[in-house]
């Protein structure tokens, strides 16, 4: 059986959560702020959450998807007897929902193979993912690039929020990071984006650390920069106007930042981004700067 959870039966899927939250202790209880983040999103009008049930009416997975976005952003099954049926079940019920809403429909989710055999087979297109790092040793081999005159770095400035969101809309417009998180089409999606990472939802953002790029004081391009803890830093994204391309700029721009975390925070002992492995000139970039991949993962896209 699959339904529809509301905050009414939220209750209903806490051990899938909690097993998700904690995998390691699957009996662990400690709070954590997942949960209530589920709630915050059940709350809303674009986002909608579906269980399923296995034969003796026990929750044993659920999703969470964003139906504005047709993403997934949620796909979890405990390790069951059924899970095999089940999760199939369940990806078809929500699939069925996006497709009234959306005719593109993206998720980053650790599918089983099984049920990655079966995207494939439906339609999905599978986009290689790699998480990636560089250490403070090989960002110590890196040589500060010298901009030409006119061309400057400053840390993240406020004020900036809608040139930079304008030009991060711009930049995504039919890129593999769009068909993956369609919030980047558009200017809106980029701004709320944006807003987000200032608001530390994707790690302690760092105000200094995140640098833009300008030329004659105008923002041309911008590296984001967040910390999970003290010694690892984040970049959730870079990029320089489509006008500047073509000039090493966005080179120099990663290397400027990449030095300037280092220099200006000495726990950071490494940084970390994600990249599309079909997006070959960012991936061949970050190869060349020092970086590592250390976990590897999917992207699924579905177009009508």
């Amino acid at each position: 059986m699959i339904k529809k959870i509301t905050l009414e039966n939220f209750e209903e899927i806490a051990k899938p959560l909690n097993e998700m939250v904690n995998p390691l202790d699957q009996d662990d209880n400690e709070d954590s702020t997942l949960p209530d983040q589920f709630k915050e999103a059940l709350k809303t009008d674009v986002f909608e959450s579906f269980a399923v049930y296995d034969s003796s009416n026990i929750a044993i997975g659920f999703a969470l998807i964003r139906v504005d976005q047709g993403r997934i952003a949620l796909f979890y099954l405990s390790d069951h007897t059924e899970k095999d049926m089940l999760e199939i079940g369940l990806f078809n019920k929500i699939f069925k929902r996006l497709k009234m809403n959306n005719t593109t429909i993206s998720s980053e989710e650790d599918f089983s193979d099984q049920l990655s055999d079966y995207l494939v087979e439906i339609g999905f297109e599978v986009l290689e993912r790699s998480n990636i790092e560089i250490t403070r040793e090989k960002i110590g081999e890196l040589i500060s690039p010298d901009l030409p005159n006119g061309y400057s770095f400053s840390s993240w400035d406020p004020e900036k929020i809608e040139k930079i969101a304008e030009m991060m809309s711009s930049l995504s417009q039919d890129t593999l990071d769009a068909e993956i998180y369609p919030f980047f089409k558009t200017k809106e999606g980029c701004h709320n984006f944006i807003k987000s990472i200032e608001d530390g939802k994707r790690g302690e953002f760092n105000k200094e650390l995140s640098r833009i790029l300008s030329y004659n004081e105008e923002p041309i391009g911008y590296c984001f920069i967040t910390k999970s803890d003290d010694s690892t830093a984040f970049s959730p994204d870079f990029g320089v106007s489509k006008l500047y391309q073509g000039k090493g700029l966005g080179k120099a721009l990663l290397i400027h930042t990449l030095i300037f975390v280092i220099n200006n925070d000495s726990k950071i002992d490494r940084i970390l981004g994600t990249v599309t492995q079909n997006n070959l000139p960012a991936f061949t970039l970050y190869e060349k700067l020092g970086f590592n991949e250390f976990e590897h993962g999917r992207a699924y896209v579905w177009h009508i």
